[in-house]
């Protein structure tokens, strides 16, 4: 009778898993057909770009790599295989994520029979199939589809512990899953550490068979992340389990212009082209010599513990505005924001509108009150909840940086929902009227409108329009980049970028309001400074663009462009001297590396008639474009150093 009843009990979970499954996968499939027409349906924004561009790398067979990794390595690898199975084509890319993110909520439902009982893991389904960000993220060319999945499936191996914690083998499933999971999420690291904690401080069993559960579950984390740290010590020299950006991303969340969400190291920049560089050249350029991926993180991690030790006071206040940010029911994006894309989006729009973090959260606490007699059964969760939690603060917050945690509030709601009608029943009345005190607390807070989601949305407009700009539709790039101003006046990037475009028109008045306009909203922002230079310099008006330059250099320790431009500067004004000096500056920190610049250092040598310098500078320059493309540029500076050498 047994046997006969459990397999009814599977029998009617598989009907349920398969109804979860196509709900789910309807809802997503419809929100990506209904994006096709959006202008940013084809266009890759922010991370999604490098994403794309890594993922051509590697279907076209450059599997291996050429550098340590800077950022985690999965989710480019999964899409890679997908460009070279199908080829790159986005609408079926997307399909493919959403039969993931469906599969995630099959994983979830059925965790949640574990973790709480059978109505719960039902329930839990339907919310993560329905969930707004979760239709949103799946939909998109980031990493958070994979982070969802990795969770769920965590927890789907877990969940076999519960009542049965003593099994090596699934303990080693948990180590693959939260391997995989390290690798599009690194923070998720942080699961290993809290699974052996569970293990050794909760788990009722003899110390010998603990310890070999232990083992199988470190040995199944590293057989995922160990042939990625082999692969990065043959490319690279170096030993990195995951990527090399521990402290670039350390300091962009704890610095003293740290505003608790994504700040690049240089305005203007806050893209993946240029993270890398700009982490690396600021740390050489302060240390004054060469510096390995190692050793540029080490640079980064001891000037945010300075800026710790030295302004504590200020740090935990900056650690406050990042838990407001992370508990807060907006989706916290620099690329792509869900808002934006529910205008195109039906079922997105009307999902936002009822689930979202600022919903689930508050349940989640409710589902804590409800499930709080099963307390000792569901520590990991709360750990795992906490810890990672505490990980993303510790950096920046953006939405798809606590997604992760999503999957794990939704199995608490689901507990609370299914288990709120013999909760009141049970319970006396001080008792419910605590709970939902603290939820409706908890639930205004969360949904506090501390932000604007206009700001968000303009973060976006700013992205399209850079990549419209970038293929040559500068019209149409303007029109986001004006919607982005209107959207959020405070967007110093918007007015910046209607200056670009204004000057690549011609429009050279209008360039200079937008610059004048960025940098009365941000005055440290470099790029601004460089451009209006330029622009001055051209008027004629070289007082003012010199101070505009000198500015930029204040604002940036790197600063070639602006050292470039000012050299340039100066050599027209006849203070050749000065001019030179700027230049050899500028070659210094790019370690001679960068044609613009030494073309700049040859010019000022060559019209202080130091004709021998000014061939020293061209046969280096020959030595770096001789690798390059253009034959061209290579005869011009043979024939020039022909004419020194006279």
């Amino acid at each position: 009778m047994r046997g006969q009843a459990g397999s009814g009990a599977n029998s009617g979970f598989r009907r349920q898993a398969l109804g979860i499954f196509v709900l789910a996968l309807s809802v997503r499939l419809l929100h990506v057909f209904q994006l096709r027409d959006a202008p940013f349906f084809a266009i890759k924004l922010g991370d999604a770009g490098f994403f794309d561009t890594w993922a051509h790398e590697l279907a076209g067979g450059d599997w291996l790599g050429h550098e340590v990794f800077w950022y985690a390595p999965l989710y480019p690898y999964f899409l890679g295989i997908v460009y070279r199975v199908i080829g790159a084509d986005p609408l079926a890319a997307r399909l493919i994520q959403a039969s993931i993110g469906a599969g995630s909520c099959v994983l979830l439902a059925s965790a949640g029979r574990r973790w709480c009982s059978p109505p719960a893991g039902l329930v839990a389904g339907l919310i993560l199939a329905l969930f707004g960000p979760a239709v949103f993220y799946d939909g998109l060319f980031q990493k958070p589809v994979l982070d969802s999945f990795f969770v769920c499936l965590l927890l789907w191996v877990v969940s076999r512990l519960v009542d049965r914690p003593g099994r090596p083998r699934i303990w080693f499933c948990a180590g693959l899953a939260a391997g995989a999971l390290t690798l599009t999420r690194e923070n998720a690291l942080i699961f290993v550490v809290v699974l052996l904690f569970w293990l050794l401080a909760f788990v009722p069993e003899r110390t010998a068979q603990k310890v070999a559960c232990a083992a199988f579950l470190v040995l199944g984390a590293a057989l995922v992340l160990l042939p990625v740290a082999a692969r990065n010590r043959l490319v690279g020299g170096e030993f990195h389990l995951t990527a090399a950006n521990f402290g670039d991303n350390f300091y962009k969340g704890n610095n003293p212009q740290a505003t608790g969400t994504y700040m690049p190291l240089r305005a203007g920049r806050g893209s993946p082209r240029f993270e890398r560089q700009d982490a690396t050249e600021l740390a050489e350029v302060a240390l004054g010599r060469e510096l390995t991926p190692s050793e540029v993180s080490s640079y980064w991690t001891e000037k945010s513990l300075d800026y710790i030790r030295s302004h504590p006071v200020d740090w935990l206040r900056l650690m406050g505005r990042k838990g407001v940010l992370f508990c807060n029911s907006l989706e916290w994006s620099d690329a792509e924001d869900p808002y934006t894309h529910a205008e195109w989006s039906v079922p997105l729009g009307a999902l936002l509108r009822v689930t979202h973090f600022g919903s689930l959260a508050p349940l989640a606490l409710f589902g804590v009150w409800v499930l709080w007699e099963q307390r000792r059964r569901l520590w990991l969760l709360y750990l795992m909840l906490a810890s990672y939690s505490a990980s993303v603060i510790a950096f920046y917050v953006f939405g798809r940086y606590r997604y992760p945690i999503v999957p794990l509030l939704v199995l608490l709601a689901a507990g609370g929902l299914t288990g709120a009608s013999r909760f009141h029943r049970e319970n006396s009345w001080r008792r419910i009227a605590y709970c939902w005190a603290t939820v409706f607390v908890v639930g205004v807070l969360c949904n506090w409108p501390v932000f604007s989601k206009s700001g968000i949305r303009s973060g976006t407009e700013v992205g399209i329009g850079n990549e419209l700009q970038i293929s040559g539709h500068s019209e149409r790039a303007l029109e986001h980049f004006r919607r982005a101003a209107e959207l959020d006046p405070k967007n110093a990037s918007s007015q910046f970028n209607l200056g670009v475009t204004f000057g690549s028109q011609g429009n050279s008045a209008d360039a200079r309001r937008a610059y004048e306009a960025a940098l009365r909203i941000r005055p440290d922002y470099f790029q601004a400074h460089t451009n209006l230079g330029v622009v001055l310099a051209e008027r004629g008006e070289y007082a003012e663009a010199e101070r505009h330059f000198r500015e930029a250099l204040r604002s940036d320790s790197h600063g070639v462009s602006a050292l470039v431009n000012l050299s340039r500067l100066l050599q027209m004004r006849g203070q050749l001297d000065e001019a030179t000096r700027q230049a050899e500056e500028a070659a210094r920190r790019t370690r001679y590396s960068d044609l613009a610049v030494l073309e700049r250092l040859e010019a000022c040598y060559a019209a202080a008639g130091d004709f021998d310098r000014a061939a020293r500078i061209v046969d280096s320059a020959l030595r770096l474009a001789g690798s390059g493309t253009n034959l061209q540029a290579p005869e011009a500076l043979r024939q020039r150093l022909r004419n020194y050498r006279r």
